[in-house]
């Protein structure tokens, strides 16, 4: 029977590798009018009948053209990352951080710029 032995040097080498690709994947590849750096977050609204979470960022006055004068936000309930980047938002929220908001350049059937990605910088 071969047991194939535990080795901690591959192990943290295959994580550190991961991790720089998570960055590249983390990086504003989109077009400016998506990419929101270094902002703070106004207003947080869980939402209402539609299955969204919404949000303003400080100095934004309008999220996307498609919407025009709207400075909301919205982040999918059915987004992948749905939990993870809504504990970002409340973390950077309570703690007054600002964040990163990369957006699909798109309107959400919500109604409001959809957003891609969140990161604290």
């Amino acid at each position: 029977m071969n047991i194939t032995r535990f080795r901690p040097r591959r192990v943290a080498a295959f994580v550190a590798g991961a991790m720089a690709l998570s960055l590249l994947c983390i990086s504003p590849a989109r077009s400016a009018e998506g990419v929101f750096e270094v902002k703070t977050l106004g207003a947080i609204f869980s939402g209402d009948w539609r299955p969204c979470v919404f949000f303003t960022l400080d100095g934004v006055p309008e999220a996307v053209a498609g919407v025009p004068g709207s400075p909301w936000f919205v982040l999918p309930k059915t987004h992948v990352m749905f939990k993870e980047t809504f504990a970002l938002l409340l973390t950077a929220k309570t703690t007054g951080r600002a964040v990163n908001v990369v957006t699909t350049g798109g309107v959400n059937a919500c109604g409001h710029a959809e957003v891609l990605r969140v990161a604290i910088p």
